[in-house]
């Protein structure tokens, strides 16, 4: 046992050298492992913030394009309202058409129109 205890000092006190080498080696392997797979995951990372981001610009172009449609259709909706009330015949009384919107603008408003004849109330 001692004889191959000396020969293995024997052994390293010659390779010493070739020892620090393939240490050396060794860890500038583990240290260059170590970037590469932070260098993948950076990667992977900037990949899902793009993939974010072309997500939530299509979501708020998609928005824009929402409220546009809707801004167009509250729009031609106002117009026909106003066209409905300025063809009416002015007899000096209000007209169906006028009572009508008057009444729908009241119950969008939230107001209880029930007792209201010219809304189709009680004419008690």
């Amino acid at each position: 046992m001692e004889r191959y205890l000396t020969s293995a000092l024997g052994f390293l006190s010659g390779a010493w050298k070739w020892l620090a080498i393939c240490l050396a080696v060794a860890v500038l392997a583990f240290v260059k492992g170590c970037n590469h797979g932070r260098s993948i995951e950076q990667a992977a990372q900037a990949r899902a913030a793009g993939v974010a981001r072309d997500l939530a610009d299509q979501s708020a172009g998609q928005s824009a394009q929402d409220r546009e449609t809707d801004r167009q259709a509250a729009g031609q909706a106002q117009k026909g309202r106003d066209d409905a009330i300025r063809n009416a015949n002015d007899t000096g009384r209000p007209g169906a058409a006028s009572n009508a919107l008057n009444c729908e603008r009241l119950r969008q408003a939230g107001r209880d129109v029930s007792g209201l004849p010219a809304c189709g109330g009680r004419a008690d």
